[in-house]
């Protein structure tokens, strides 16, 4: 008896196929997402992460350290803090991401899911395209997150695989968490299914769940040092921002807009959707309730705490959402087998706008913005905060400020001392004397420069601020002429110059030079 081997060969084809096609997606989106790091100047956190990542730390102030090491490893590597240097290794994250999105929904509901699970992902703005190019924790915890999804749904869907998945996803969770905070929800997204999911409940009683999240523990302990030996300011300082302040409806239909506008509505609208009717199924379907569990602690969380916390930002809950991607692929795959309109029109539109969207940022890049008025009011340039502060060097350079090394260059915020530092370049040391200076009141010692003379940059400034917030640590302040910031060739926005004579510390509290008490209470 002869058997046909053309429906394996068939099987075998499209799978090749469909690879095929996963590999094309992601050089041609990878290709893309370099034309537009190269196009932007750094936003404000990616020069704030720049500037901060030029000491190289265990961890960092504002969150665990992998874009900074990232950002310190392209630096030293290619010698350059330009946009497109620094950005490589989150577009290289997100090629990852994509990846690991195809393999984990084509393992969980087959190839075409995976295929246009890989297609949805590089839709929603937030999620695709700010945080798959920029300079900022997210990048790198998408591809842990995507990748660490995978190893657990390989070791609980396919049988007779390797426990040791179970420390491959562990690693990823290392990682995650080692990207950001947010990387928790995968160790308590899979207990959660372990312990809900009665099937699969035997794990628990196996050691090697446990030996994931100990490899997991292993790889953040870099945080838990740095932080033990900093008076866990990270911790703290990211605890505040969730305290509880007073009950505002209004917060949460802030934050939902929010990420109906980040996700673009109707991906948000598809993936709610998807999420509630998984939800109600419950754990009889188990490979939903897997993608359930990993999404519903960012989702949820940081959704209703919109509800009390003074101010929560709409893609603090992407990396939740991120996971639900499967479950597009999956209805997008039905629908268009089953020849359904709806799916054509749904990819269409959300192709469309991103494409749209992308185009526009694009050629807002190297065009500069019109002054446009709607009610009498200007319009402000969405890309602002995009601006290279270039043109500082050159002008304090022309002043002959630079030529002087006992001159350091003082802001009284965190996100333009980060402009000043990556303009600067090492030309002058840059302090940000504030009671909000997140990194740079760690990395730098600000009592080191105590005698120098300093000039004061600054946006939206005026001499009576300056004097009162630094009048006490300066023996003289006088204005100087200002410098015009520049965007496409045309003025774009105006820094405030400031001369001071003389910093010293002030003897009362509160400490700009230590608003953290780190450098006073000294380090272990």
């Amino acid at each position: 008896m002869q058997i046909d081997a053309r429906p394996v060969a068939a099987a075998l084809d499209f799978e090749a196929r469909t690879r095929t096609a996963v590999v094309v997606l992601i050089a041609a989106t990878t290709l893309l997402r370099l034309v537009f790091a190269a196009s932007l100047g750094l936003g404000i956190d990616e020069a704030y992460t720049v500037a901060t990542s030029r000491q190289l730390q265990m961890s960092y102030f504002d969150h665990p350290p992998l874009a900074w090491w990232l950002t310190w490893v392209m630096r030293t590597l290619t010698g350059s803090e330009s946009a497109l240097a620094v950005r490589f290794p989150f577009v290289a994250a997100f090629a990852l991401t994509t990846w690991f999105t195809y393999s984990l929904a084509r393992l969980l509901y087959g190839l075409r899911a995976g295929l246009w699970a890989a297609i949805a992902v590089n839709l929603p703005p937030v999620i695709a395209w700010t945080s798959g190019t920029w300079v900022l924790p997210d990048g790198p915890l998408y591809a842990a997150l995507t990748g660490g999804a995978y190893a657990v749904a390989r070791v609980l869907f396919v049988p007779r695989q390797s426990p040791l998945l179970w420390l491959a996803a562990g690693a990823a969770a290392g990682l995650a968490m080692l990207s950001k905070l947010h990387g928790v929800f995968l160790l308590g997204g899979v207990f959660l299914f372990l312990l809900t999911a009665p099937r699969y409940r035997f794990w628990l009683l196996s050691p090697w769940p446990y030996a994931g999240a100990l490899l997991a523990l292993a790889i953040f302990s870099p945080v838990l040092l740095w932080n033990a030996e900093h008076h866990w300011i990270s911790f703290t300082f990211q605890a505040a921002r969730g305290q509880v302040r007073r009950l505002a409806p209004a917060g949460l239909v802030q934050v939902v807009g929010g990420q109906m506008a980040y996700l673009l509505p109707l991906v948000w609208a598809t993936l709610v959707v998807l999420w509630i009717r998984a939800l109600r199924a419950g754990p009889a379907q188990a490979r939903d309730w897997l993608l359930v569990c990993l999404a519903s602690g960012p989702v949820v969380l940081f959704t209703i705490s919109g509800l009390w916390a003074g101010k929560v930002l709409p893609h603090w809950a992407a990396p939740g959402y991120l996971m639900l991607f499967p479950l597009v692929g999956r209805e997008l795959a039905r629908a268009l087998a089953l020849s359904h309109r709806w799916a054509q029109w749904w990819i269409g539109l959300c192709a469309g706008t991103t494409a749209v969207l992308i185009v526009a940022v694009l050629a807002l890049a190297h065009l500069p913005w019109p002054a446009v008025a709607l009610a009498g009011k200007a319009l402000p340039d969405p890309l602002i905060e995009t601006i290279d502060w270039h043109d500082v060097p050159r002008e304090l350079s022309h002043r002959g400020l630079l030529a002087r090394h006992d001159v350091v260059v003082v802001s009284p915020r965190w996100h333009e001392a980060g402009k000043l530092a990556v303009a600067l370049d090492g030309l002058a040391p840059v302090l940000c004397l504030s009671d909000d200076p997140r990194g740079f009141g760690v990395n730098i010692r600000a009592a080191d420069f105590i005698g120098r003379d300093a000039v004061v940059i600054g946006t939206g400034l005026d001499l009576a601020a300056v004097q009162g917030l630094y009048g006490r640590y300066f023996d003289r302040i006088e204005e100087a002429a200002p410098i015009t910031l520049t965007r496409a060739g045309r003025p774009a926005a105006t820094a405030r110059v400031f001369r001071a004579q003389r910093l010293h510390a002030s003897g009362q509290a509160p400490d700009l030079l230590d608003p953290y008490g780190v450098w006073s209470r000294g380090r272990p």
